[in-house]
């Protein structure tokens, strides 16, 4: 193999490939790997930004050094739920923390990842629901740079990055995270985020008063704390304050406060919102594999209470949660494996003001197949489940691939609260408020992690063909 082409193979195999490892531990460790993948959603449609971002993409890889990546691939760091849990940076799962190396250590790598659960905001954090703030951003290359074991083991500084078509995102966190001697850690976080979201587009085009695409700023930064209560169950609690701006382009400083039809785009009616909000999750996590769970159940669950300040003056309460469940079941098969039945319930609400850019928007992430939305509320309930079963198991590369489709149906809703927000963006944009989708797909457990490729159908009579990287659930 051509020299340059062996080192984008090593850095693919050397990025996933403890991810098929398990942890030493006799009990919980032998059952647990770390948590939740970032999914990356990319529907597949021609761009003419392709050829140069797939041509950046090769670049970065060349360009790095192989033994960069090789490191990433053998370090070992603490989760956020305890010292037990294998840490999960993108694709790059860690082994046993207890055995890790604290030495001081800089690692590149693809995707972006923070350790849930979250009481931070920013781009990159997670949420309990799926269902919430999102961006329709294209082809994006997402990676990150961190320092791991900075002044003391499980201290790491991470600078997260994503570039696109409609998307320029950046953030530069430390965290402090739980381990078996110290179970309290702590967080903090800086954060630049311009992207268009999805609750601005999507449906009919309403745009800007130019005709361009909202484009939503947020400039911001938090500190949390995080308790690792038991293995199983993590606490966190924070405070975040950011700058929310709506404008026409990712570099100016004109502010956009309304559409092109005249509804308003923030609170405080200038075009730019301060808001600052106290943040509590929790997450009850019981699966028997943070990768490839095949039973067991995670529940996850979030308050965010926000404190009217600036001329603005935001105050609301946001409740959300969801339950996942998942289940052993043989209905049929073609390869060794374990065929699964996945169950996932989610729903929330918003008391007080709801700007449009903090509803929960109801997409494709949600309800597969709307490619421009279900709807955007101040209330939502959804409901997915997925059926698995394992198609063949072979060698790419002397690396093993799980081969196994899928059978999935999905629902969501709005609960009818689509005109209770400022500027009604669902609702001008005609989105039904409530959709059902169902389909099939193919989902590949590899080196990188794990592919998907799904095909749905919706009750209001679109279909989409979508490329994702990362586990839906």
């Amino acid at each position: 193999m051509p020299p340059s082409l062996s080192c984008i193979h090593q850095l693919f195999l050397e990025i996933g490939r403890v991810q098929s490892q398990r942890s030493p531990h006799p009990q919980k460790g032998e059952r647990r790997k770390a948590k939740g993948e970032r999914e990356a959603h990319l529907p597949i449609s021609p761009s003419p930004l392709s050829p140069f971002l797939g041509f950046g993409i090769g670049a970065i890889a060349l360009l790095t050094p192989s033994a960069s990546w090789g490191q990433a691939a053998n370090l070992a760091m603490p989760s956020g739920n305890a010292a037990q849990t294998p840490a999960y940076y993108g694709f790059i799962e860690a082994e046993n923390p207890e055995s890790a190396d604290s030495r001081l250590r800089f690692v590149p790598a693809l995707g972006n990842y923070a350790p849930p659960p979250s009481a931070l905001r920013g781009p990159f954090q997670p949420r309990p629901t799926s269902a919430g703030i999102d961006e329709d951003t294209g082809l994006a290359i997402p990676g990150r740079l961190q320092l791991q074991n900075l002044g003391g083991e499980g201290q790491n500084l991470t600078l997260n990055v994503k570039l696109g078509e409609r998307v320029i995102n950046g953030e530069l966190s430390f965290v402090d995270l739980p381990r078996e001697d110290q179970p309290t850690g702590f967080a903090v976080n800086l954060f630049n985020q311009r992207s268009v979201q999805t609750v601005f587009n999507g449906g009919d085009d309403v745009d800007l008063p130019n005709g361009e695409t909202p484009l939503v700023h947020r400039l911001g930064g938090g500190v949390a704390a995080l308790q690792a209560v038991t293995p199983d169950l993590t606490v966190a609690a924070g405070v975040t304050y950011q700058r929310v701006s709506i404008r026409d382009e990712a570099f100016t400083n004109e502010l956009q406060p309304v559409d092109q039809l005249g509804n308003a785009l923030t609170y405080s009616g200038t075009g730019q919102d301060d808001l600052l909000t106290v943040n509590l999750a929790a997450e009850l996590d019981e699966r028997n594999d943070r990768t490839d769970p095949t039973r067991g159940a995670r529940v996850r669950l979030g308050v965010d209470q926000s404190i009217p300040i600036g001329a603005a003056s935001i105050a609301y309460t946001r409740l959300s949660g969801s339950y996942t469940q998942f289940l052993p079941l043989r209905l049929f098969q073609l390869a060794e494996g374990e065929p699964t039945l996945v169950v996932r319930v989610e729903g929330g609400t918003m008391i007080g003001d709801v700007p449009p850019y903090e509803a929960f928007d109801i997409g494709s992430g949600t309800v597969r197949g709307f490619s421009e939305g279900v709807g955007t509320g101040r209330s939502f309930a959804a409901a997915s489940t997925e059926y698995r079963f394992p198609i063949a198991n072979f060698q790419l590369f002397r690396d093993p691939v799980r081969l196994g489709g899928t059978l999935f149906a999905d629902y969501g809703t709005d609960l009818g609260s689509g005109d209770t927000i400022l500027g009604e963006p669902g609702e001008v944009r005609n989105k039904p408020g409530s959709g059902f989708g169902y389909g099939a797909g193919l989902r590949a457990r590899t080196a990188i992690g794990t592919i998907r490729l799904e095909f749905a159908w919706t009750d209001q009579g679109e279909n989409e063909l979508t490329l994702d990287l990362g586990d839906r659930f």
